[in-house]
């Protein structure tokens, strides 16, 4: 009721508290553009008209900002200020004059360095005050500044210049005979506004030329010509010209050109027939009036550690007239060598120093890497490529504590983790980590409603981590500028209930990849995993026996309870359902087996749809309803139907849903 009552507040209300000449920007859009997109030229809007909320369309974050004007009084801010001003003075005075002594007939100010801190906690403090004050003085008060939204008047000056940036934009869409108005209509104390667009006949490429003075620039540009985006016949857009420049810039810093920019790129339109633009790309000198340099790479130098106060060397190496400068730790060269991508003899180019700088990084040796390129002379067309690197620590300790919060049906209970990393640990770049973890956690009971019991997790694994590929082949070398890296990890995890206890031995392989920005590839040829569960429940075993049916052809559960999520884990379903791996606690015996790929069908009887939590349909999706739905009034019942069932049908009816599922299964084996 409040709601309804402040959006029709928020209708009526927020014209009448604006003054006399004071009238809002209601609604404004484009008709007449046809080539042009509508949501193009609505970017170039100088004025927005205040938010709507939707279908209703009442201007309620306008009714907040006016609402607070109400208890808005700038004269008493004012005064706050000014009184604010004076105490916090008045203050600082205070504490300046406490300080002062007489040393040699001389006031003098002394400060401490405990002194000097407390100085400048009170002037932060004054100026912290005092920006509020100006904010609430420039914005307004809260309900004005963060609620509401101030009114967008209306202003011809806006609607103006929003014409004029129209004009210039279709123009540079090649529409050079548009012509952009507006109209307006009052209604009240809102205005509408129409910008009426008219594109005109689109002006066309009708021939390139091209001017480039340096001769050499002009033959390696032709090895590009084929991915030029200027194409004669289509419709002039600067866009296009701009992509271009971008283009040729990327190109010609690809293939050598180090000091090439895109100011050396120009364009000239002939526009003598409008409707016909004959197009000139033009790649001036530099100002020196000389040739464009195309410079080679003439030196490759590693600098790892190396700083003002570290300038001895404590080793260095050389592989393919690399140099490797170490100040500090010693790294291997045929490791970094297989990151570097910067080739001495060949061409510069930008993206090969990116790859550089990114692959050295992806180490994760180091917490700077930067590459730099000093000209060898002048005159000449030579670089040296610098490479500087600040190693991190070899040893780290980091520790992590807090409160764990389990999915679904768990309690809070607190975690610890404790992660150790030894880097370069073989010289190779090859990272070790050991990592430590536990956490209490209350989980309901799996066998008894409405009782919750703590469960203990432990455990740790032990990493290893190497920047390459161990494949016994050259082709491993074909991943290099994809972060490739080999990874070993072995892990143990135990965990304490009161209805079993269980310990996880896990041991893989891993092949990390990383293909792009946000994309990554892991390939795991190998992952074992042994399951040894020391203890089991009674009651768990009577329910979760799931040994006792791993050899049959069909498995039954009849009047499945509403909680099933308590009693039947999501995690042992969706393994069920999907064909994966199920760890069955065998029954009466204190170990389980592990089903690799559980294949038999499962008929699940119940009146209530699984209470698993899901976002994406995980559970949903996998299955199949059978809606057996039959009413049958009260007095034609038969109370004694359940026994003469089973007394009579319930044998023939197993038997029938066995041999129709094998007739079924031998009928598509292999489909």
């Amino acid at each position: 009721m409040l709601c309804f009552t402040m959006l029709a507040l928020s209708s009526c209300v927020n014209t009448r508290w604006l003054k006399t000449r004071e009238y809002l920007l209601y609604q404004q859009n484009i008709t007449g553009n046809e080539e042009v997109s509508t949501e193009e030229l609505e970017v170039l809007y100088k004025q927005l008209p205040n938010r709507k909320v939707p279908i209703i369309g009442s201007t309620l974050y306008l009714y907040f900002h006016l609402l607070g004007r109400e208890f808005y009084h700038k004269k008493n801010i004012i005064a706050d200020s000014i009184a604010r001003e004076n105490k916090d003075s008045l203050k600082l005075v205070n504490f300046l004059k406490s300080h002062h002594k007489n040393i040699d007939g001389k006031d003098t100010l002394v400060l401490t360095k405990k002194d000097s801190s407390q100085l400048t906690k009170i002037e932060k403090k004054h100026q912290k005050k005092m920006n509020k004050i100006k904010v609430r003085l420039k914005e307004g008060n809260f309900f004005m500044r963060t609620i509401g939204e101030a009114p967008s008047l209306f202003d011809t000056t806006n609607i103006s210049k929003t014409v004029s940036q129209m004009h210039l934009y279709l123009n540079s869409k090649g529409f050079f005979k548009n012509t952009v108005s507006y109209d307006t209509t009052r209604l009240g104390k809102n205005y509408f506004v129409k910008y009426i667009i008219h594109e005109g006949s689109p002006s066309m490429v009708d021939s390139i030329k091209y001017a480039i003075e340096d001769t050499t620039v002009a033959k390696v540009l032709a090895f590009s010509q084929v991915e030029t985006l200027l194409k004669t016949g289509t419709r002039y857009d600067e866009k296009v010209l701009n992509n271009e420049r971008e283009r040729i810039n990327k190109f010609l810093k690809e293939n050598g050109y180090y000091d090439f920019t895109r100011q050396y790129i120009n364009f000239e339109i002939d526009t003598t027939d409008i409707s016909k633009l004959i197009l000139t790309l033009m790649i001036d000198l530099p100002p020196n009036g000389n040739k464009h340099i195309r410079y080679q790479i003439d030196k490759v130098n590693y600098y790892f550690d190396y700083s003002k106060t570290n300038k001895i060397v404590k080793d260095s190496a050389s592989l393919n007239d690399i140099q490797y400068f170490f100040y500090n730790a010693t790294y291997s060269s045929r490791v970094l060598n297989s990151k570097n991508s910067l080739i001495p003899g060949s061409f510069y180019s930008y993206s090969q120093s990116q790859n550089t700088q990114k692959n050295i990084a992806n180490l994760e040796m180091f917490k700077f890497v930067g590459v730099n390129f000093i000209k060898t002379d002048t005159s000449g067309n030579k670089l040296t490529a610098v490479i500087n690197a600040t190693s991190l620590p070899k040893y780290q300790l980091s520790d992590e504590w807090g409160v764990n919060v389990g999915q679904g049906q768990g309690y809070p209970g607190p975690m610890a983790n404790l992660t150790f990393v030894d880097r370069n640990i073989f010289g190779g770049c090859e990272i070790f980590d050991i990592n430590l973890r536990g956490s209490v956690e209350g989980q309901p009971s799996l066998t008894k409603l409405n009782q919750v019991y703590t469960t203990y997790e432990y455990g740790g694994s032990v990493a290893i981590t190497s920047p390459k590929v161990l494949i016994p082949t050259r082709f491993k070398y074909r991943f290099n500028n994809n972060n490739p890296k080999t990874k070993y990890v072995f892990s143990y995890q135990n965990t304490i209930r009161n209805e079993y206890t269980r310990g996880i031995i896990k041991g893989s392989i891993n092949y990390l990849f990383q293909k792009g920005k946000f994309s990554r590839i892991t390939v795991t040829p190998l992952d074992l995993s042994v399951v040894n569960t020391t203890s089991v429940e009674k009651t768990f075993q009577d329910k979760f026996g799931l040994a006792e049916v791993s050899g049959s052809q069909i498995f039954a559960c009849d009047d499945m309870p509403p909680n099933i999520s308590s009693v039947f884990p999501k995690s042992t379903f969706q393994s069920i359902v999907s064909n994966g791996s199920v760890s069955c606690p065998i029954k009466g015996v204190q170990k389980t087996i592990e089903i690799g790929n559980w294949d038999i069908p499962l008929i699940w009887c119940s009146n209530y749809l699984p209470n698993y939590s899901e976002d994406s349909g995980e559970i949903t999706d996998r299955i199949f309803l059978i809606n057996y739905e039959n009413y049958v009034p009260e007095n034609e019942r038969d109370i004694s139907l359940l026994n003469k069932i089973i007394d009579l049908e319930y044998s023939s009816f197993i038997y029938k849903a066995i041999t129709t599922f094998i007739d079924i299964r031998d009928k598509n084996i292999g489909k």
